[in-house]
């Protein structure tokens, strides 16, 4: 049974805008857009997003690059300066006058993500949900694949930039798997529960169907990301106080809908029940006890100041640990987090429940140590993640490019380069390209190994691709214009110079 999809979905903003005025009185924004990747404050940043190998990170270049770098970036610094004499000169202002005060322009939202909403014929109703997509979503090959991280309910909807946010820094450095990120807006339909004095109310929920709400994820929300987002296998489910009964549902009743269940100052939700006589604890073991080869895993972290209030909840913690801190079916991590409140807790739980899930020894791979062991560079770094993806359970591809790290494939191309070792460079820089086919920048570091490589024609033919998708990229404002002006000219100076030299070499 298919859901139907509203074609529109809008924006989720963030807590802020981008303001452009005038360029005499303000400093450069933290990041712009650019094509499909971000630029980022300063120009060697700028320049080395749209054209990385201007700088080597501490690897020297050849001599002839590094000429013609120092040269494209000074072409690069005189236009980016043009641009803004022109904007500025406008109304009669120079880039260096400072003026006092500050002169509002124009404001561009900055997002984070987009909002959906859809009809579901299984709930007969239209319910919406928040979507973060990792940034490299769409420049990537097919073949790479997400793991989905969803947030349950009214909580979901507030916490989902805070997530989107905590989602996006560890994967930059490499500490979780790019990940998609959901929060499920409209989910909340429970049983009828039994809160056993954990609240004031005897019992909760009762008015809702939660199986509808399953088989919802189950044929219309999963098919729905695996299509569209190229979502993998991996589901993790968080939820935050009272929004965590459903996710504690899903654990007891859906085994199989996600790999781990996060739940968030919930100290008082486990102490609740199906019965007047059973905790939820009692519905773990059951579920548990029916699914022997299950290998789940549940975190529970919880605020000092929640404990303080309420000794009972101190006990349904230490009920827990009792009963699965040593289970072979469940891992289990409770904490108690210090100098937090109710909500305040969540960052610290959710960073470390992440961490339960895909652990730092897992996820700090160092691409110059792997190409320094014996035997072929890129063979090195395949085998080290098909080692990694058969301890997670879904397929993780290396890195064809990272904010500011030296562990991606772009960086090892020029690192290879250096150690003189062209041929391996080759092949990095083809697996580059196989993983962002669409991006310019690939197509410059596959024409610099081959150029090292002395494959002058197949070099210039990259450099002639790379000149196509440049040509290619939007122009969102007059710093974006200067450097794609100025990285064409580079490239197409650098063709030409090939060219010569294939000419001279007959």
């Amino acid at each position: 049974m298919a859901s139907e999809y509203s074609v529109q979905s809008r924006e989720t903003r963030t807590q802020g805008v981008r303001i452009q005025g005038d360029r005499s009185k303000r400093q450069a924004p933290s990041s712009v857009s650019f094509g499909t990747e971000r630029i980022s404050t300063g120009l060697r940043a700028e320049v080395n997003q749209v054209h990385p190998n201007l700088y080597s990170s501490k690897i020297p270049p050849l001599e002839g690059a590094r000429k013609r770098n120092e040269t494209t970036l000074r072409k690069i610094s005189i236009a980016i300066f043009l641009a803004a004499l022109a904007a500025s000169g406008a109304q009669g202002q120079l880039p260096g006058n400072k003026q006092p005060g500050l002169e509002a322009g124009q404001e561009t939202p900055i997002t984070i993500g987009k909002r959906i909403e859809f009809r579901s014929a299984i709930l007969s109703d239209t319910v919406s949900m928040n979507i973060y997509l990792p940034d490299g979503f769409e420049v990537s090959s097919r073949e790479h694949t997400y793991p989905v991280i969803f947030i349950n309910g009214g909580h979901g909807n507030r916490f989902f930039p805070t997530l989107a946010g905590m989602v996006k820094l560890l994967s930059e450095r490499e500490r979780i798997p790019e990940s998609i990120v959901v929060s499920l807006n409209d989910m909340g339909d429970i049983p009828l529960i039994y809160t056993h004095g954990m609240w004031g109310a005897k019992t909760l929920g009762g008015s809702g169907d939660p199986q509808l709400s399953v088989q919802h994820l189950e044929k219309e929300v999963i098919p729905f990301l695996e299509k569209n987002y190229r979502a993998n296998s991996y589901r993790l489910i968080i939820g935050v106080s009272g929004s965590s009964l459903f996710p504690i549902y899903t654990f007891t009743h859906a085994p199989d809908l996600f790999r781990s269940h996060i739940l968030v100052a919930a100290a008082d939700m486990i102490g609740m029940g199906y019965a007047q006589d059973k905790t939820f604890l009692d519905a773990f073991e059951e579920a548990l006890a029916e699914a022997p080869k299950r290998r789940a895993k549940l975190y529970l972290g919880v605020a000092d100041s929640d404990i303080q209030k309420r000794l009972d909840y101190q006990t349904n913690l230490d009920e827990l640990e009792r009963r699965f801190g040593q289970s072979t079916a469940l891992d289990l991590r409770v904490e108690v987090v210090p100098k937090a409140d109710h909500y305040e807790v969540f960052i610290k739980a959710v960073q470390s429940a992440l961490e339960q899930n895909f652990p730092h020894e897992l996820w700090a791979s160092r691409y110059r140590d792997l190409v320094a062991e014996p035997g072929d560079a890129l063979e090195n770094i395949d085998k080290y993640y098909r080692e990694l993806s058969k301890r997670v359970g879904f397929d993780v591809l290396p890195r064809a490019d990272r904010w500011n790290s030296v562990n991606c494939l772009r960086f090892i191309t020029r690192h290879l380069i250096a150690l003189d070792r062209t041929e391996e460079a080759v092949a990095v820089a083809q697996r580059r390209v196989q993983y962002q086919p669409t991006v310019a920048a690939s197509f410059s570091g596959l024409a610099d190994a081959y150029e090292a490589n002395h494959q002058l024609k197949e070099a210039a033919e990259a450099l002639e691709q790379e000149i196509r998708l440049a040509k290619a990229l939007p122009v969102t404002d007059d710093r974006t214009r200067a450097i794609r002006s100025t990285t064409l000219t580079a490239a197409e100076e650098r063709l030409r110079s090939l060219k010569e030299k294939i000419a001279e070499q007959g």
